[in-house]
This record gives structure tokens, sequence and C-alpha cells, in this order.
């Protein structure tokens, strides 16, 4: 047979060449632009687009209007339809223009009737003033994200990558997951808007650099040296959530046995229940070997949060870090706290705490912060989370401290080790207040020391988890061995998700 014949007349000839020249005028490299960027140690829109996607998976939306300082498109990760939004500094310094308002609205509704996760790659200059794009077309570049966020469940979920110097990056600071690299920030304005309306110009990296967001403000999850890593940080952390809140995660087994027991967790922490231990190793020897991925390791470091799996099954994990602050929970731990808690819910993972917590920090600094609202707005969060719960108490369940993570919860199924305490107060603070008085009568610091640590050995003898089983307020004391097929038994008896 021969090759096909064509009945294409010559307009749609003329038509189809237009939309190749169009085509291949959107997909061409800029080498001036593009130089620029490697040159400040910076990829371009299409590499970073290339490295985020799965080979040969990329549709971009809307190429036959020609370059763009924002490019929008389809693709897969691991396999799974995502959405895409990258700004290209090359062009219009990668602002929003009134072609993009139009765009992102378009987008919008197709995320929300496909239920897509939304991926975007910062790198721009907010948006372009002479097209007034932030005031008209704020619903489009921003609300939609911001009202996603406020909704439970969410249709799909929200990852971010602050790749360059970006102003008004709306969506990493309502993301589900961001990371962001050195050679970034991520501010509301230009410091040149701030000098016009101060008289000083601060400097862009003190003012919102990686160090900044990954451990004052808290609002990037983690940092990745170079742009090769953050991309595949998005790709890794995608891994371990469900395309959209209407789904399960994928489940990825690793071959660790379920029934596996760890005959280190009982040396892991110490005797004396004041010693500082490293957490993390513990939490590694629980979940599937090499499954755990932190979320801001910088940020709230007496907390430590992210994802890891059980069984193959996503979990959501927080826990106590004893070897910062004693592993008391602060303000910035509170945040990070209720940040995986609302995770957890959005997206229906199951949610496993390990306890060691001598309370809330309740110094007069962190009651200036807010502590109060926050505690309050963390129990809210957590109230409303139909998730199912384990809590493992290591060590110390000390007043609020253990409600916060877990061990209170009615609807938990708590788990305790047989050399925990559990208390409203620790001995000393407990003998404190109620022996103030006959305390207050001691002069010398030593001997001060000495009737305190006698007053609170009666407070020691009633802490134990066995008064605490008796309770009702641990389900379970455990060898601290079978740990891991305990908590897999308790997550199988509650069932995998929260109601949908």
């Amino acid at each position: 047979m021969g090759a096909p014949v064509s009945t294409a007349s010559p307009a749609d000839l003329e038509h189809l060449a237009e939309l190749r020249r169009r085509r291949d005028e959107f997909f061409a490299p800029n080498p001036e632009g593009d130089e620029r960027a490697h040159s400040r140690g910076l990829l371009t829109a299409n590499e970073r687009i290339e490295l985020l996607l799965d080979p040969g998976s990329q549709w971009a939306f809307s190429y036959g209007l020609g370059p763009t300082p924002l490019q929008l498109g389809f693709g897969e990760i691991h396999g799974r339809p995502v959405l895409y939004k990258a700004h290209d500094a090359s062009r219009g310094a990668g602002a929003y223009n009134l072609r993009s308002r139009v765009n992102m609205r378009a987008v919008g509704h197709i995320v929300d009737k496909a239920a897509l996760p939304m991926f975007y790659l910062f790198q721009g200059a907010g948006g372009q003033i002479e097209d007034h794009v932030m005031s008209s077309g704020f619903s489009a570049v921003g609300g939609h994200n911001v009202g996603a966020r406020s909704s439970v469940p969410r249709r799909g979920g929200v990852f971010t990558a602050i790749l360059g110097n970006s102003f008004a990056p709306w969506a990493a600071s309502v993301a589900d997951f961001s990371v962001m690299t050195p050679r970034a920030t991520a501010t509301f304005v230009s410091p040149y808007i701030i000098e016009f309306a101060t008289g000083k110009r601060p400097d862009l990296y003190e003012m919102g650099g990686v160090d900044v967001h990954t451990k004052m403000t808290g609002q990037i999850c983690r940092r990745a040296e170079d742009e090769a890593e953050a991309m595949e940080t998005l790709r890794t952390c995608f891994s371990y959530l469900p395309g959209h809140a209407f789904e399960s995660a994928p489940r990825i087994m690793s071959g660790d046995p379920k029934d596996r027991c760890d005959e280190e967790l009982r040396s892991l922490v110490p005797k004396y229940p004041n010693r500082p231990y490293e957490v993390r190793k513990i939490i590694e020897r629980v979940v599937d070997r090499d499954s755990f991925f932190e979320w801001q390791p910088e940020f709230g470091m007496n907390m430590v949060t992210g994802f890891a799996r059980l069984d193959g099954h996503t979990v959501a994990i927080m826990a106590n870090q004893p070897k910062v602050r004693g592993g008391a929970i602060d303000m910035n731990a509170l945040i990070k706290a209720r940040r995986i808690v609302k995770t957890a819910r959005t997206f229906s993972l199951p949610l496993l705490s390990f306890c060691d917590t001598p309370g809330i920090m309740t110094t007069q600094e962190e009651e200036h912060k807010g502590l109060l609202t926050e505690t309050t707005v963390y129990i809210s969060e957590k109230m409303a989370s139909e998730v199912p719960t384990v809590c493992v108490t290591l060590g110390k369940g000390i007043g609020m401290g253990y409600f916060i993570m877990g061990g209170s919860d009615p609807e938990a199924i708590t788990l305790s080790w047989p050399t925990t305490q559990i208390a409203y107060l620790g001995p000393e603070g407990g003998a404190a207040v109620v022996h103030r008085k006959k305390l207050a009568e001691i002069e010398d610091r030593d001997d001060h020391r000495l009737l305190l640590d006698e007053l609170a050995e009666p407070f020691r003898r009633n802490m134990n988890p066995w008064r605490g089983a008796q309770m009702a307020t641990i389900d379970n004391i455990i060898d601290p061995v079978e740990t891991r097929p305990r908590v897999i038994q308790a997550f199988e008896a509650l069932g995998r998700g929260g109601r949908r």
C-alpha cells in the first residue's frame, strides 16, 4: 500500500504549519536567558520540568500561543497524572501577566474536576505591575490554592519548589509539601518595594533565604542542595501520598517482615528519664527499613515529623525529640505537629506518634508567642481528625504534652513500654506544687534539693504504666522489642484510612 493521501486543504496546511511554528517557538531554547540562568547556577524551566516528570510524559498547556513567562502543563510522576506550573525567568522575569491569569483560571477548574495534584516550580518577579494582574487576577493566581487549603478533604495535593528569587509565591505558604534551594529566596515583595516604603533595602537572603524558611518560619519542609535534588525530593514525597484525598496512597513493599522484632529497642531509651537520646533511631527501627522521610528537620527540632511506611502502607509520623529541650513541646513544635496532623487528615493517612515529653514548654517567652492560642488551634485540628491513630509512649507522658501526642485520645490505640512515666505533672513538679510551703522554709540549696527529691518519691511510684493501664489511659503495655509488629496489628485493627 502507498502512503496515505492528505485530504487537507491548502488553508488547513497553512494553519498546521503555523501551529508547528508556534509549538517549536514555545519549546525552543532561549540562548541569552538560558545562559544567564546557568551562569547563576540555576536551571531553566524546561530543564526543571524534565527532571520532575516521567520521561516522555509532558503535555504543555496552551503551547500554541507561543512562549510565556509561566509554563503550564500535564505530565506523570511515578506513572500518576499531575499538573505542573513552572516560571520561566528568562521570559518576562517569570512574572504573572494577563495570559497567566486566564490560563491559571482554566487550569484551576481542570484541577478541581480531575482531582489532580499540582506541582509549582517557582522563580519569578511576582506579577507584572503594568498588567495589574495581582489585583484583578489574585483569585486565579493565589485564591484557588488558599481556598483549596481551607477545605478538608481537598481534591489534589499541592507541592512547591522555590528555585530562584521568588516574589509572592502564594502556593508555597499553603502547600502540602515544599522544598527550597540555597540559591533561592521567597518573600512577599521585592526589597525595592520595601526600600521605597521604608527607605531601607534589606538583604534578600536575610529576608527570605533558605535558612529563614527552613529554620525560622517553618514554611519550607525540606532544604535541597541543588535543583536536581529538589526535583527528586518532590518526586519522593509524592510517592508517599495519594494523588488526591479520595484515593489511597500507593502501597510500596520493601521486603521488611511485618513481624520483625528488634532487640536494640530495649537499649535505646536511657534508664534515667531525663537523659537525652535520638528518637529517630527508634522510628527507623519500627517502620519499614529506609522508609522514613522527614519533614522540617531544621524547624521545631524538639519534634520530629514526616512520612514512613509500615508493611508498605504510608503513615504520618510525629515524635518528641528528647535530645532537644528534653522533648518539651514549645510553640514551633506545636506548629510542626499541627501541620503533620492536618496533612494526615487531608489525605486520610494513619498517624503514628512516639511520646516522650515532660509536657508543654510554658516559659514567658513561649507565652508571649501565643502558646495558649496555638495549643487550642492544635487541639481543634486533632479532635476534627478521624484518621486511625496509634501512640507509643517510650518514656515520659506528662500533662497536656501526653494529650497532644495522642496518649489520651479515646479513639486511638495507646501502647506503652514498661519503663514509662505517665502523670499530670512530673514528680519534682508535682512535689514542688503540693509541698511549696514546706520547701519554701528551706534556704540551703542542697538541703532543698534533697527534700524535693524525697517528697517526689511517692509521685514517682505512681507514674508507672501499670497505673495508667488500670485507669484506661493505656491500652497495652508491650516489650520494646515487639513494637513494630504490635503497631502494625493496631493499625490493622483500626483500619488503614479515615472516613472519605
